[in-house]
């Protein structure tokens, strides 16, 4: 009767799990397809280009490969999950629409993937909007310094909103922020501008900063062919 029992027991534990596994993957595959029914609608180019679909396909799993070593092979905690990576790529190869709905996606997964952890939710989609809107305007590489002030703040507004919600004390709030968000906020900006050039070149996107930076008359392809072939630019 004991072994009976326990095998119940353990047969309704399994169904339980796979209950709760298949209603993750059912959530995640929902809002993937809420990205794909968006580029259907409103980017057609986008989505009829194979090209920009793998790009955006390997920037989504470049996020969640990201967030899945961190969470499984690390004792850092979710705010260390380089949530802006995603969104500010897809802002500055692709579009704003792109990219803040790939984040809103994006920030539910995780939120669900994480134990249904919708502080980090609210955070990532904060953090991933302010983001988006610090590249939006952007022209050279220095005013990446301008993102990465812009997201330290708004990591500071929101870990300091959560942390009075929760009760905890201004050194831990304080502490919590220098050694996990600002960190983020510092290194995740500067892994995107590294990555920008790679893509443009693998997927042959042309971003709004390269157009700049080849219109500038001291580049040296411009004063080249200034030289050996006046009057072609």
């Amino acid at each position: 009767l004991a072994v009976a029992q326990q095998e119940r027991s353990s047969s309704q534990r399994g169904w339980q799990q796979f209950k709760f596994i298949s209603g993750k993957l059912l959530f995640g595959l929902m809002l993937i397809l809420f990205t794909v029914l968006y580029l259907y609608f409103y980017r057609r180019s986008i989505f009829n280009d194979n090209r920009l679909l793998g790009m955006i396909t390997i920037i989504f799993l470049m996020h969640f490969a990201l967030a899945y070593v961190i969470k499984n092979f690390t004792s850092w905690p979710p705010e260390t999950i380089p949530i802006v990576v995603a969104p500010m790529m897809l802002a500055m190869l692709l579009d704003f629409g792109t990219a803040f709905i790939s984040g809103v996606s994006l920030s539910l997964i995780l939120g669900s993937v994480l134990g249904n952890d919708y502080t980090f939710t609210f955070m990532s989609l904060i953090v991933g909007s302010v983001a988006i809107f610090s590249v939006q305007k952007i022209r050279n590489r220095k005013q990446m310094y301008r993102a990465i002030l812009y997201i330290t703040i708004a990591y500071l507004g929101v870990t300091s909103i959560f942390g009075l919600l929760h009760f905890k004390a201004m050194q831990d709030i304080f502490s919590n922020f220098v050694y996990y968000q600002a960190t983020n906020a510092i290194l995740a900006p500067t892994v995107v501008f590294l990555l920008i050039g790679i893509f443009e070149k693998l997927f042959d996107v042309t971003t709004d900063i390269t157009l700049l930076e080849l219109s500038d008359l001291n580049h040296p392809l411009i004063k080249d062919l200034s030289v050996k072939a006046p009057g072609s630019f």
